[in-house]
């Protein structure tokens, strides 16, 4: 298998491999400037940050570093250096050919986490990044792990989102749904007021599932109920946790008999949208704002309620708030 070649912030290749330039008929000079243009536009217009990014200077300094330009390869350090100066950190670039570019300033790396042993009455799910399975398997795999947790002495639950690279936010809060239960749990707000709502809603199989603006988008494969309804639930995060982790994180946030315990998280809790540029390259860009479901936004580090950095005291003191609410 071939590796990823980084360099400067850019995948420029799989390890071994040249890079690759589709040829579309978009590699001229005035092509490049012209999607360079509509990079930068769309960054603008539709940017979380576009208020607070000095605009003439990106694009000049844009323009400069891309001078004499003409395939749109060449163009790559000019994209990178955009996401440089825009800095959100979770905005990227995937060219017609699969080549990645953008500007990661965030230490989010964690040494392993340890696997959690918790007696007799208390349930355990660990959610990880949805990888590559579909939005619906993965659903169904977290609600069968929920199932086989699950038993009649169950008095609370720990959600493990320590080391949640991310994936679909809209799987993970199907897969979670039993335990953090029916309505809206947060939403994505942009610079202009819009509100995108998510959320779960249980019911038939065919019936339940994450919601987004009240319609069901990822519906598990296989779907259960805890025996207790309205748990409580005990989260741990961690610096690692991130992106859809983060919007799972936020989803738990002002829900009743809920408290978080860990690190704070990585900080990029915005939502992301990709964009088709006119080149076939997809622009993913950070254009809102994570918000919980007491209406409160976020953008950066997503707080625990108890700040703990030893792993085995984050289990240990979960479930002694589960069993005893204190």
């Amino acid at each position: 298998m071939l590796r990823a070649c980084l360099a400067g912030g850019i995948v420029v290749a799989a390890c071994g491999a040249p890079p690759t330039t589709p040829s579309n008929g978009f590699n001229t000079t005035d092509a490049v400037q012209a999607l360079l243009a509509e990079i930068v536009d769309t960054m603008q217009q539709q940017s979380f940050k576009r208020d607070v990014v000095d605009w003439p200077a990106l694009r000049s300094a844009v323009l400069v570093r891309s001078a004499g330009a003409s395939r749109i390869v060449d163009a790559f350090p000019a994209i990178q250096l955009a996401f440089q100066m825009l800095n959100d950190s979770h905005s990227r670039y995937v060219s017609a050919s699969g080549i990645s570019i953008n500007h990661w300033t965030l230490n989010c790396s964690t040494s392993g986490i340890d696997v959690a042993v918790v007696p007799p009455g208390i349930g355990y799910i660990r959610v990880l990044t949805t990888g590559g399975t579909t939005a619906a398997a993965y659903a169904g795999a977290v609600q069968s792990a929920i199932r086989a947790a699950d038993s009649d002495d169950t008095v609370g639950w720990i959600v493990d989102l320590r080391g949640n690279s991310g994936g679909s936010t809209y799987a993970m809060l199907a897969g979670v749904g039993p335990i953090l239960g029916d309505g809206v749990a947060g939403a994505f707000i942009n610079l202009d007021g819009v509100k995108t709502e998510w959320g779960y809603r249980s019911g038939a199989p065919n019936a339940s599932g994450a919601t987004l603006n009240g319609n069901l988008v990822v519906i598990p494969s296989t779907v259960y109920q805890v025996r207790r309804q309205h748990p409580r639930v005990a989260v741990l995060s961690d610096q690692s946790n991130m992106s859809a982790g983060e919007s799972t994180l936020i989803a738990f946030i002002g829900r009743p008999d809920t408290r978080v315990f860990g690190l704070p998280s990585c900080g990029v809790s915005t939502g992301v949208a990709g964009l088709p540029m006119r080149d076939g390259a997809t622009l993913f860009l950070a254009r809102s704002l994570m918000a919980d479901r007491t209406g409160k936004t976020y953008g950066g580090v997503v707080l625990p309620d108890e700040h703990i950095a030893n792993q085995a005291q984050q289990v240990a003191r979960a479930v002694q708030w589960l069993q005893s609410g204190q």
